[in-house]
């Protein structure tokens, strides 16, 4: 009777413990993904070549080409450069929704 009670408060428990875990790594992945981008926008200075690096940086996830923005286009020294990078985030277990 107790575990009745207290089974959906663990599994609840557990898949949240998931879900943040999954979110965590693809919000780090990004990050990461976008400062390759801005470091290969800064080195060679060819935006389809950083947006390509940030692509291919942000592998697990499902960032196509047109989720990558790069602010200014044309890279040069003394300037910053800006990388965005738009994910829908894909739950894992289902259980809090489809995407955040």
């Amino acid at each position: 009777m107790e575990f009745a009670l207290v089974a959906p408060l663990l599994i609840l428990l557990v898949f949240g413990t998931i879900e943040f875990g999954w979110f965590f790594f693809t919000q780090a992945n990004v990050a990461n993904a976008a400062r390759e981008g801005a470091r290969e926008m800064a080195i060679s200075g060819n935006l389809s070549t950083a947006k390509t690096t940030a692509t291919n940086a942000a592998q697990p996830t499902s960032v196509k080409l047109s989720d990558v923005s790069i602010m200014p286009a044309v890279c040069s020294p003394g300037n910053t450069v800006t990388v965005t990078i738009n994910v829908t985030y894909p739950a894992l277990t289902g259980m809090f929704g489809k995407t955040f």
